[in-house]
């Protein structure tokens, strides 16, 4: 009887301390087809052709004459001429709000570019965590950059684990940042195309305790008299009048 009554009272201690893990997709409209950028925002600074802002389309031929590859999940992609009246940069920013207790946080995408680049300085694809209002960078998750003339091939799927970034910015809304840099002004045709853009992350919370609660004190002393009875009823039976 006292073994049986341990275990409950640890039982209800267990259930305070409990914590729920959840895994959750925060980024909305990832592979951007809703046919547009539902959930994002973009610079607006281009022009057409090979000076475009980012842009959803079906087939990545903003700044090429030939057709780099289809979707790589879906109808639709995110792509960028990569070139332009440089320098300047085209972004592509969705904010978030970073959840408290991130255990486990994963960045990932697929990308496909196509550069001709006949400058002097390299073209840099980034991506990036910035603060709520988009002004400071809070840490750089990629960089890559760009000479020469280069071609991807393909979709490539790229993916980083932010957790170490995360964790320190619980409770915040940041945003997530993927930036096209073009420093010298059409240096050559280029493309570059996202999709499939996902941000997993797993989060412990507390768990909700049943209503009404007694308060822990008040458990504690419930614990206790539920264990003093019990040992007096295991001492009668031992020793009977």
């Amino acid at each position: 009887m006292l073994y049986r009554s341990n275990r409950f009272f640890l039982a209800i201690l267990a259930m305070l301390l409990a914590q729920n893990v959840s895994a959750a997709e925060v980024l909305v409209n990832g592979g951007f087809e809703s046919g547009d950028f539902t959930g994002w925002s973009v610079t607006a600074n281009g022009a057409s052709s090979c000076d475009s802002d980012w842009t959803v389309v079906t087939t990545n031929s903003i700044c090429s004459s030939v057709s780099d590859p289809a979707p790589a999940e879906g109808v639709y992609q995110a792509a960028n001429s990569f070139d332009g009246n440089g320098p300047q940069e085209f972004r592509l920013v969705q904010a978030v709000s970073v959840p408290s207790g991130v255990q486990a946080a994963t960045l990932s995408w697929q990308q496909q570019y196509r550069v001709s680049n006949g400058g002097t300085e390299p073209r840099t694809f980034e991506v990036l965590i910035t603060d709520a209002a988009d002004s400071a960078t809070l840490a750089t998750i990629d960089s890559q950059s760009f000479t020469g003339s280069t071609n991807s091939g393909g979709w490539d799927t790229i993916s980083f684990d932010i957790s170490s970034a995360l964790a320190p910015l619980a409770g915040q809304s940041v945003n997530i940042v993927f930036r096209n840099f073009i420093p010298e002004a059409f240096t050559g045709p280029g493309n570059f195309a996202l999709d499939d853009v996902s941000l997993d992350i797993t989060a412990a919370e507390p768990a909700p305790v049943p209503v009404p609660l007694l308060p822990v004190w008040a458990l504690l002393l419930l614990g206790a008299l539920v264990t003093g009875v019990a040992g007096r009823h295991s001492r009668r039976i031992r020793n009977p009048r």
